[in-house]
């Protein structure tokens, strides 16, 4: 019954998009209230290795369809909220899925007519960079694909959403715009979106997983923003940092060798993000870099206690991309990146380079039709989801 009543839901969903895109502006207008709508189809193929599902021999199990909705019930006050459904890969494998992707209830206020203040409450996204509230709007994305040295699509869930708050403060001035903005929450983070994360280190060389039981504790992130854009909107400049503290997994899996343990214990973590971008008539040009350290406890063990693989250290992983788009023609955009990320030195395969060509053509307000082309070398965001034998994998893809 569950699943015909989500299949329904979905179907509906999907409904809803296209006759939103069939609107003017992608949205129709139900009395006070605004919804919007997108759906998106993507191909993947891939050499060397798998990337968000069985890509190499081609896939396109990759497909997003979303409802939102706005209302303004005062001048000062707002909500949004919106449904996404997604079928990726391994990463989403759920067909039949549909979650609730953000639900705010916002109050902005003008202090006086330089300074706004804005309060978010309810389930979000936290900021990462530039493209953190762009995630699962395809339309809003440079790129079929974000910088994976960033935006992370297998892991993403686990650091972007959170339920909680989020206080702003904007000075606006002849100069430009300062914009500082506090979270705090606790992680909505699915026992399933962990499991994919850490299934790393449960992929071992000759054991299959057959059942699995999930407990985790979840991490509750605060983050500071700073964004600065000047008044003739040609730059923007912004700086996070984020901590949390407590966050703690156990994984016991069934496999073909009896059952193994996996326990994650993080007591702490922090993220450093740095990001700026200047635009012209025809040319944008992005720059982002984070850093990400965690003390971490992880033993993996098998049933009779045995250790499988530990480790008891504090890490440190850092990510940077250059970004250009310049469009061409009003409907035409071209886009070149190169980016970075880098994993603790002790690992093994511990870097991912890629440069990255696309094209984007709009030939209708409500269409977007995308190529692009990915050159890699390294296989630190290869994952053991999709590629669960690492001597097979392939450095230059």
């Amino acid at each position: 019954m569950l699943y015909r009543l989500n299949s329904l839901f979905l179907r509906a969903l999907i409904c809803l998009a296209l006759v939103t895109l069939a609107g003017p502006a992608n949205s129709i207008e139900l009395g006070p209230v605004k919804l919007h709508g997108f759906l998106n189809q993507v191909y993947l193929n891939t050499t060397g290795n798998n990337y968000l599902g069985d890509t190499i021999e081609g896939s396109w199990d990759y497909r997003e369809a979303g409802i939102n909705l706005f209302y303004r019930p005062t001048r000062p006050s707002y909500l949004a909220v919106q449904f996404i459904h997604k079928d990726i890969g391994s990463y989403a494998p759920n067909e039949q899925d549909i979650k609730l992707d953000y639900g705010v209830f916002g109050y902005q206020m003008s202090i006086d007519s330089y300074n706004e203040v804005a309060l978010r409450i309810g389930e979000m996204k936290i900021s990462q960079g530039f493209y953190s509230d762009a995630l699962d709007v395809p339309v809003n994305r440079p790129s079929i694909l974000l910088p994976q040295v960033m935006y992370y699509d297998y892991t993403r869930n686990n650091f972007f959403s959170f339920r909680g708050f989020s206080l702003g403060l904007k000075n606006s001035s002849t100069k430009g715009d300062i914009e500082a903005t506090l979270y705090h929450g606790i992680s909505t983070v699915s026992d399933e979106d962990i499991y994919q994360y850490l299934l790393n280190y449960l992929s071992l060389p000759g054991v299959m997983i057959t059942g699995k039981t999930i407990e985790q504790k979840r991490h509750r992130p605060t983050q500071i923003n700073l964004v600065y854009t000047t008044s003739d909107m040609r730059w923007k400049m912004g700086a996070l940092y984020r901590w949390a503290n407590n966050a703690g997994t156990t994984i016991t899996a069934e496999t073909n060798i009896g059952p193994i343990s996996l326990v994650n214990n993080t007591p702490h973590t922090n993220d450093l993000v740095f990001s700026i971008e200047h635009y012209r008539k025809r040319l944008t040009l992005t720059a982002e870099y984070y850093t990400h350290h965690s003390s971490s406890d992880l033993p993996l063990s098998n049933s009779l206690g045995q250790s499988l693989y530990s480790t008891k250290d504090s890490t440190a992983t850092e990510g940077y991309y250059l970004q250009g788009q310049y469009r061409f023609h009003d409907d035409w955009t071209g886009l070149l990146r190169t980016g970075t990320y880098k994993l603790p030195k002790n690992q093994n395969q511990n870097t991912h380079r890629s440069v990255v060509a696309g094209i984007t053509w709009e030939p209708l307000a409500n269409l977007l039709i995308r190529s692009e082309y990915h050159l890699i070398e390294g296989t630190a965001l290869v994952n053991r989801s999709d590629n669960p034998d690492p001597s097979t994998h392939e450095k230059y893809w």
